[in-house]
């Protein structure tokens, strides 16, 4: 076609060959790279003049062009009429506004003298007679000033010679109220609290309360206001303490001049200050280092630059009083640490010294650590939340030996590992004052307790020892155990989490004979069975002073309460059995022991399924316990069992917080409820989700909550809420002034709502200035709103509709435009999630523009479009997040492009601890691109590498960077085509991570060879928990080489072998091994081809795993023989609580047999038995058996020949069931059975074949089997 020879529309000089297709605009090749280079490559899409349909486009673009032009000058003509017409009203308005303005200050004038000629007397009275307080009060009560003209009267103006009348104090004798300025003084105190984002025009908050020290508090103040409240300041000479809270930093270097005249300040501290512009505090810095009294210095601050390091220092040097100085939650830079620590040989008073969370590592701490040394009044050091690892705990060590005075030092969730651990044991016997010890959250194993309790043993005043959070398990609690003997002053042990079972529990009461002392026991989270409550008696007898035991998540059950019933003592005042099993069985023992509890404050009972008969039990005694202030039930599926509770606790006035969600509650009875609920006058916090009330329920607790103005905290999320109960929900949040948190996720409050509606709750919101965490994600929102108008100080606000909990701001499923995301208020949040938002390039560009946020730790952009553009757009923003610790990016059209800029990143990110780039297919290319930076995340501890189409050269590549990440501890690797070839290039990195807890290996055809390549692998991984290699055919030799190594990993809690084509002889081998995994909770085998003969090593294997709570052996040929092997190892499994045995031809007589000789399952919640074949008479046998499934939640029956009449009179019978689901899809019998039929038998053709090919044959016709598969 005949190509355009128009000249270029830039250069007017160059033929044009290009065509902009949105504005019609035409260049030549040379003028078009700018374009390019600049952001209108946004905008506009170029394409060749080689086409006769452009061309005709271009004409019909110009000749629109031409219209526009001449509408455009009938535009502006109608502008300029309309222009002067409005110019004619306004100043008609003006005329009659300024004739109002004069009447109104004649009368404001008239006012004024009254009132000054009232203070004058009073204040003539006051100096011949000082009055005491209460007349005082009682004077000044009366002169109000409301709307004063400060032409006539201007409070600034007049001078009291406060030096002569040494009775009286400005905070205590003298009251005004000034609408028409930003401060008032409202009751006789000494303590000022400022809280309003625009103070020159309203006060919003102003607290003063007796009996408190001189401190001024100041809360998100405007830069324009700062410079007003710099005059306040002379009005308090007298000030000893100024606590800023949430300030940008900005606004705090206008305060810097104005400490001059506070000479007798005492305490400055900064909580929450940020910037997204980074602005230097020097200023600030600077005003205050002449002020020598401080002794409290709190700066969080989010980052102290370098810049500032320098003026920070010098006022330090001056503040030669300083006690306590803190840096928590700011991150400090190398520089920074070293030239703050040379400070520290000046400051020889310090006591605390606080630098929680400063992104301290083990590389850096060298510039710090030594100068602890000088520090000889430190009494209190804290070091949490920063990566010391082994090699810092080494210099650490040689430092704090120093520390003499030392009384509390903490280490939690610093990366210790057993070495370092080991390091630190050489110091204990010089700290000999050391009171508290705080070394939750490290790596610290059973193989460093023996160290660590040679070390321990040594500090004689230890009264506080937590060790949560560790690896200690059994055996290292009893090796630490006989340290007890010697630790005669301590009062709290904390060893929660920690795998410690009932032989670890008996050797530390062992080794306790000498302490008297023990107030608190923490053993949460461990693997305590009910022999455990037999040692309580133990525990009770020999510590008198014991009142707080916390042994929840545990596996005591009916037997361990009924042992701990028995000998509970009457002095204890915090109780937590949460999640036992105790049941309704368990709560029958339980009531005998409460009554006696007169000192009880916390009664923690979650999620134990007590059901209604159980809480009807309890409900009597708690009516005896009057002193308690918190009270959980939730997770219990109570239902009509609170009919009975509510009576008794009416009289629980001192309760605080009461916790009722997950437990079936309907509209019935929150109609109970509001008869008490007026009795709790303390309530703060109130927490009823996940019930079904619906919106009728919920107007009825809303109205019933009304009147409790202490409430704090209210969580009414997942009920079943529509728009109906919109209004319920308003005005709640209307009449409570103080509500902090407000929960009401997971409902349908918005949805079909009219967009006025919308905007009249949210408007509600903005009105509730208290409001800190707001939730009202999944509730169907979609409209867009004015985020400037919610409440200024939400650290939490969760909008989104896709469902993801994570603290700071939830967006998700949310399309959100430019001009949406450029009103995101981001300074003080520490989490965002903007997943599903449909963010593309475009959108991303304006991240840009939010700067450095310092207290972001995770960020969330997963299913979005940003593609590479997008991402090289967006890592402009991320890569400036330093404190960044969890990044999610998945499926979000990443691209090999992007993968690079996203690499580069990566480098910056070095505190990074989670990384998600699943389903982004990168490749072997994007991979390679990605993997240099991916090796420098040192502190990465999850990776998500799923879905990424790896293969073989892709795994070669990304074991460089695996290699490098030590501290990892979850490696996602699933469906990426790794086979054995892949796995043998991995091999080398994942033999060297002996802490990974959980390897997913998921969909990647390893085979036979990968199998035995992964055998090998598994013998370095003593700590692996997580074990899925679903949908790799390894068959029954795989199994065996996978079988041969599980001894190694014996702490294995998670183990997915299905859809592998075991076979019985693959079961065979697998039993023995699977069978001394003691702590395995979720077993699949699923598609293993296993045959009632397989069965029966099965059952064998299922006798020994007492802890098992989820086992899946669906779509096997276990028949009828299978099935009953099955059964009889059931008896074994008192945990079990999801049962899939779908697809395994069962028939009806086969679940006749299973029913009669399976025993009663009281924990099971979920059965599947659809797709079995399973006629009238087998579903009946549901209805006559339905005692032994008395917690059943979910019953799946579909794809039987079921008729329609054995459907109804099955979910009659089952309904009485509470919370139960009866799956009935496809279970009626019409026209789909025959194709169910159809399907199950080309299923099993297709085993059939499976069995006999080879497993390289298997690939090959894996193709031509998906369509079947699909349909299965």
């Amino acid at each position: 076609m005949q190509q355009k020879t128009d000249n270029c529309e830039s250069c007017h000089e160059t033929p044009a060959v290009y065509v902009c297709l949105c504005t019609g605009i035409i260049l030549c090749k040379k003028c078009l790279a700018p374009h390019f280079k600049s952001a209108e490559i946004v905008d506009h899409t170029f394409g060749p003049i080689d086409n006769l349909e452009i061309q005709n486009m271009l004409t019909v673009k110009r000749f629109r062009l031409e219209t526009l032009k001449r509408e455009l000058t009938s535009i502006a003509i109608f502008k300029e009429d309309c222009e002067d017409l409005i110019k004619r009203k306004i100043d008609n308005f003006m005329l009659d506004l300024f004739d109002q303005i004069d009447e109104v200050k004649a009368k404001l004038n008239e006012a004024c003298e009254e009132k000054s000629k009232e203070i004058e007397k009073a204040i003539k009275f006051i100096e011949e007679s000082p009055p005491n307080h209460k007349q005082a009060t009682e004077i000044f009560n009366m002169l109000e000033l409301s709307q004063t003209d400060s032409s006539k009267f201007d409070p600034f103006n007049m001078r009291f010679d406060f030096d002569d009348l040494p009775k009286i104090n400005i905070g205590n004798y003298y009251k005004l109220s000034l609408q028409w300025k930003p401060l008032c003084y409202t009751g006789p105190s000494d303590y000022i609290r400022v809280y309003s984002h625009q103070i020159s025009d309203d006060m919003k908050e102003l607290l003063l309360k007796e009996n408190s020290e001189n401190v001024l508090e100041l809360g998100e103040i405007k830069k324009k206001d700062a410079e007003h409240l710099n005059y306040y300041f002379k009005l308090f000479p007298n000030i000893q303490s100024i606590k800023f809270r949430k300030q940008k930093k900005r606004t705090l270097c206008k305060f810097g001049e104005s400490f001059e005249n506070l000479k007798k300040l005492e305490e400055i501290s900064i909580s929450g200050a940020f910037d997204n512009k980074a602005n230097d505090l020097g200023s600030f810095f600077k005003g205050i280092r002449n002020l020598e009294k401080v002794s409290i210095l709190r700066l969080e601050v989010g980052a102290i630059l370098d810049s500032e390091s320098q003026s920070l220092s010098q006022a330090l040097l001056n503040f030669s009083d300083l006690k306590e100085l803190s840096f928590s939650h700011s991150l400090l830079s190398i520089n920074t640490l070293t030239q703050l620590s040379e400070v520290f040989p000046k400051l020889l008073c310090l006591e605390i010294l606080n630098l929680n969370d400063t992104g301290i590592t083990m590389n850096n701490i060298r510039n710090i650590s030594p100068q602890f040394r000088s520090l000889i009044s430190l009494k209190t050091l804290i070091l949490s939340n920063n990566n010391i690892g082994e090699q810092g705990s080494v210099q650490l060590t040689r430092d704090i030996a120093y520390l003499r005075k030392l009384e509390r030092l903490d280490l939690q969730n610093t990366r210790i590992s057993s070495p370092g651990a080991a390091h630190l044991s050489s110091i204990w016997k010089t700290l000999e004052g050391l009171k508290v010890l705080l070394l939750s959250g490290n790596l610290i194993n059973y193989q460093a307790c023996q160290a660590l309790s040679n070390g321990i043993s040594e500090i004689r005043s230890l009264e506080y020892l937590d060790l949560s959070n560790n690896l200690i398990k059994t055996q290292g609690a009893i090796i630490f155990a006989p340290v007890l003997k010697s630790l005669k002053n301590l009062k709290i042990l904390d060893l929660s989490y920690n795998e410690i079972k009932t032989a670890g529990l008996l050797g530390i009461l062992n080794n306790f004979e000498e302490n008297k002392e023990i107030q608190a026991i923490k053993l949460k989270g461990n693997c305590l069975n009910f022999e455990a409550g037999d040692h309580v008696k133990t525990l009770m007898e020999k510590f008198e002073y014991l009142n707080d035991l916390d042994l929840s998540q545990n596996q005591l059950g009916v037997e361990g309460i009924r042992l701990i019933s028995a000998h509970i003592s009457e002095n204890i005042e915090i109780l937590n059995l949460s999640w036992n099993s105790i049941g309704e069985e368990g709560i029958g023992h339980l009531v005998s022991a409460l009554p006696q509890l007169s000192s009880l404050r916390q009664l923690h009972l979650a999620g134990n399924l007590i059901g209604a008969s159980g809480m009807k039990a309890l409900a009597p005694c708690l009516s005896s316990i009057m002193n308690l202030q918190i009270l959980d039930l939730s997770y219990n599926d109570i239902g009509n069992g609170f009919k009975t509770i509510f009576g008794s606790v009416a009289c629980l006035y001192q309760l605080e917080e009461l916790d009722i969600s997950h437990n079936l509650m309907r509209k019935q009875e929150a109609k109970e409820m509001q008869k008490i609920m007026p009795y709790f006058k303390s309530l703060k916090i109130f927490r009823i989700g996940n019930n079904k009330l619906g919106s009728g329920g919920i107007k009825i607790i809303t109205k019933s909550l009304e009147s409790l103005s202490n409430l704090k905290v209210i969580d009414l999320s997942f009920n079943n809420i529509n728009s109906e109960g919109l209004a319920s929900i308003s005005s709640l949040i209307q009449n409570i002034s103080d509500l902090s948190e407000f929960y009401v996720q997971g409902n349908h409050l918005f949805k079909d709502l009219k967009y006025e509606k919308v905007m009249k709750f949210f408007n509600i919101i903005a009105n509730n200035r208290s409001l800190e965490a707001l939730d009202i994600s999944c509730n169907d929102l979609n409209v867009g709103i004015d985020l400037n108008k919610l409440p200024t100080k939400l650290d939490v606000l969760k909008l989104g509709n896709g469902g993801l909990f994570s603290e700071g701001l939830d967006l998700s499923s949310i399309e959100l435009s430019r001009d949406l995301i450029s009103q995101l208020k981001l300074d003080m949040l520490n989490s965002l999630d903007l997943s599903s938002c449909k963010i593309g390039a475009v959108e991303a560009a304006k991240f840009i523009d939010f700067g450095y946020l310092p207290y972001l730790k995770s960020i969330n952009l997963s299913s979005n479009p940003l593609g590479s553009l997008g991402i090289s757009i967006l890592c402009q923003f991320v890569q400036l997040q330093t404190n960044l610790k969890v990044l999610l990016l998945r499926n979000i059209q990443m691209g090999s492009d992007g993968a690079l800029e996203l690499g580069k990143t990566l480098f910056k990110l070095q505190g990074l601890e989670m990384l998600d780039i699943s389903c982004n297919y990168l490749s072997s290319i994007g991979t390679e691109n990605i993997v240099s930076g991916l090796s420098s995340l040192q502190m990465l501890q999850k990776l998500n590498f799923s879905k990424n189409q790896l293969g073989i050269s892709g795994s070669q590549i990304l074991s460089n960077a695996l290699i490098k990440l030590n501290s990892l501890r979850v490696l996602d690797l699933g469906n990426n085509g790794i086979e054995a070839q892949g796995l043998k290039e991995l091999s080398k990195p994942l033999a060297k991570m002996p802490k990974l807890a959980e390897l997913i290996l998921n969909g990647n055809k390893l085979r036979i060879q990968g199998s035995q390549q992964l055998s090998i692998v598994l013998r370095f991984m003593p700590a692996l928990k997580v074990l899925n290699l679903r949908w790799n055919f390894i068959g029954y030799e795989g199994a065996r080489h996978i079988a041969s190594s599980l001894q190694y990993v014996s702490a294995l809690k998670v183990l997915d072998l299905g859809w592998n084509v075991l076979e019985d002889e693959g079961i065979k081998s697998l039993s023995a091994a699977i069978s001394i995994l003691t702590d395995l909770k979720s077993l699949s085998l699923s598609r293993g081809q296993i045959t009632g003969f397989g069965a029966r090593s099965f059952s064998r294997m299922l006798s020994t795993l007492s802890s098992l709570e989820e086992l899946d052996i669906s779509w096997n040929s276990l028949g009828e023989d299978g099935i009953l092997q099955v059964a009889q190892s059931l008896n074994s499994l008192p945990q079990l609580k999801n049962l899939n045995i779908m697809g395994n031809s069962l028939k009806s007589a086969g679940l006749q047999r299973f029913f009669d000789t399976s025993p009663a399952m009281p924990q099971l919640q979920t059965l599947d038995i659809s797709y079995n074949n399973i006629e009238d008479e087998g579903a009946d046998l549901f209805i006559q058996n339905r005692e032994k499934f008395s917690k059943i939640k979910r019953i799946a029956m579909k794809g039987n020949n079921l008729s329609n009449s054995c459907v109804e009179r099955l979910t009659s019978c089952l309904s009485t069931f509470s919370a139960i689901s009866i799956d009935t899809e496809d279970m009626k019998v019409d026209a789909r059975v025959a194709d169910i039929e159809n399907i199950q038998e080309e299923e099993l053709r297709i085993s059939e074949s499976i069995a006999s090919v080879s497993y390289y044959d298997f690939t090959m016709s894996q193709a031509s089997m998906r369509s079947s598969l699909d349909k299965l």
